[in-house]
């Protein structure tokens, strides 16, 4: 029977699970991992090294053996700090350094249950939260205890959970319903923006509350880059059942005479506070339903709140979505570098000792959903797919010595809390290479679609090539459950006359079908080998860049089944496919 020929030289287009593989575009891919898909070309993603934390033992003791309770960026003297909680206890981590400080007050813990501290800066200060005890106050590297209603004349920020801080007041969730906005920020008197002396007058707007039915609130941001004189607008409030905005922007003298309130939508809305991201106009969170954007249209730009509008944005990363654990949505973690979206993903449970010795539960997430936000004129957004190889626990960019980085903290192979960064060496901590995964669409290969196909080989062109990269293809008919394993092969890239390794070097190498001796006549192989649409694996180990994949398939007689050839072996053949078992 003759050949047929198909391929990919581009991906451009980035991810799509939206639909059946046989249905997405030649530019695109039906999954990634630990891809980059910037320049429309698949290449293996940067590398991330764990960074070794320094400080006193007895402290380092305490954080790595700890449970995780969240953290955020503290910029202060003109350097980014990340202030972090483990078991109650507050830490500082100086992220040039990576010199770890505590800073809780003498006498003095959060709650060592919750799963999750709330971390707010206001101006010059940082608040903490865990909505029972009185939050923690951080200034500079030291902290002290809110004095909250002690002083009845200028009581300070009382009891909560999520807070942000915006058109110069401290906004706060109290009773996990309503929030409370604190006193305006003066330069003369920087600690008023601390206090809620306002909010004792029915003038001063009091709290305000959401409709019962939108249940508990989830988060909080300012609607960014808005045409005003501090360049924000509305606060867009999340709620479990719906977001609302809020126009705290005007004069607060009338904000009990006007309606500023505006329920935007009611359909699901946010999971948690961490999850929220500022992007150009837009504000990007996880839902009830995946990831979604705040979109702000042109007329919002005045930024009342009245018109922004949600728009649901991971269909093309349905697979990852329907592999993501729902329940944790509330605790992950988001940040944008290098005009890329990192958004954590995937929890899995761990096990961690409590100062009493006592075990308790803790999370992690298998990977990073990678969206990047430069793309093209005609997709300004390319999903990459999903970033695996640590077990991150939350996700930040800092300034490191004058350069954004990408830092998270995770959970090592010693079941330790750690330190990892995005950087630009070739290998995961210098040593471990890797492990990519491109998933093609379901091609037809030009023909007619009921003219049946066996696949016979692939030609793959690399560049881009560092060190050893070992390859393997897998392949399976469009609806087959499994997957059949090709063939491998290996590439090493050539030195110059030093013995420096050459990384422009482009290679090319055949992928032979290591089944085409099977029979493929009986029961289930006939099914597993033969089919109208193929779809393929392709995975490495190591630093490449695909330019380009052909796959040679052969046209088959169409099967009649008898009594006499059909065997009645229903097993099904194959390998299954993890995305997620890497680890550096």
């Amino acid at each position: 029977m003759a050949y047929v020929f198909d391929g990919i030289e581009s991906v451009i287009d980035g991810m799509n699970s939206a639909v059946a593989p046989s249905l997405i575009q030649r530019t695109e891919i039906a999954r990634g991992v630990n891809l980059d898909l910037r320049n429309g070309v698949p290449r293996t993603r940067r590398a991330f090294t764990t960074l070794q934390m320094d400080g006193d033992p007895a402290v380092l003791s305490f954080v790595h053996s700890g449970k995780w309770q969240g953290g955020a960026i503290y910029r202060w003297a003109g350097k980014d700090y990340i202030v972090f909680g483990i078991f109650g206890r507050i830490f500082m981590l100086d992220v040039e350094r990576c010199y770890v400080d505590e800073i809780t007050p003498d006498g003095v813990r959060l709650s060592a249950v919750v799963d999750r501290l709330y971390f707010c800066q206001a101006n010059e200060y940082m608040v903490i939260q865990d909505g029972y005890n009185r939050p923690i106050i951080v200034f500079g590297r030291s902290a002290r205890v809110s004095a909250c209603g002690d002083d009845p004349e200028k009581p300070e920020v009382m009891v909560g959970t999520i807070m942000v801080f915006g058109q110069g007041r401290l906004f706060v969730v109290v009773d996990r319903k309503y929030f409370m906005a604190g006193d305006i920020y003066l330069p003369w008197e920087p600690e008023r923006v601390l206090q809620f002396t306002e909010t004792q007058y029915l003038s001063g707007g009091g709290a305000f509350g959401l409709p019962a039915w939108m249940g508990n609130i989830t988060g909080m941001m300012f609607q960014p880059n808005v045409v005003s004189g501090t360049g924000l607008g509305a606060l867009v409030v999340f709620a479990q059942k719906g977001v609302a905005s809020f126009g705290v922007q005007a004069a607060r003298s009338t904000w009990n005479s006007t309606d500023i309130a505006r329920v935007l939508y009611q359909d699901g809305g946010g999971t948690g506070q961490d999850s929220l991201l500022s992007v150009g106009n837009d504000i990007f969170y996880l839902g009830t339903d995946g990831l979604r954007s705040l979109k702000m249209t042109a007329s919002e730009l005045q930024g009342s709140g009245a018109l922004l509008r949600s728009l649901p944005l991971s269909r093309k990363v349905q697979s990852l979505v329907d592999d993501e654990t729902a329940w944790a949505y509330q605790f992950a973690s988001g940040a944008v570098h290098d005009n890329k979206m990192y958004l954590t993903a995937i929890a899995r449970m761990r096990k961690v000792l409590n100062p009493f010795g006592v075990e308790v539960d803790d999370f992690y997430f298998d990977g990073l959903m990678t969206i990047d936000l430069i793309g093209h004129t005609n997709n300004p957004m390319v999903y990459e797919g999903i970033t695996t190889g640590f077990n991150f626990l939350q996700v930040f960019e800092v300034e490191r010595f004058g350069n954004k980085h990408l830092i998270s903290f995770i959970v090592d192979k010693e079941n330790e809390i750690n330190l990892c960064v995005r950087g630009g060496n070739e290998l995961d901590n210098y040593i471990s290479r890797q492990q990519c995964k491109l998933y093609t669409p379901a091609f037809s290969f030009q023909t007619a679609t009921l003219i049946q196909k066996r696949f016979v080989y692939a030609e793959v062109w690399l560049s881009e090539l560092t060190g050893i990269v070992d390859m393997e293809l897998l392949f399976r008919q469009e609806g087959y459950p499994l997957w059949m394993k090709s063939g491998a092969a290996r590439f090493v890239s050539k030195n110059d006359l030093f013995g420096n390794t050459l990384s422009q070097i482009r290679q090319k190498i055949r992928i032979t079908d290591e089944a085409n001796g099977l029979s493929s006549e009986e029961s289930e192989l006939r099914n597993a080998l033969v089919g109208a649409r193929i779809q393929f694996c392709l995975t490495w180990s190591g630093t490449c860049q695909i330019e380009r994949i052909v796959f040679v398939s052969e046209s088959q007689p169409e099967e009649i089944r008898t009594y006499e050839n059909d065997d009645n072996k229903n097993e099904l053949t194959g390998l299954e496919v993890i995305d997620y078992i890497y680890k550096a």
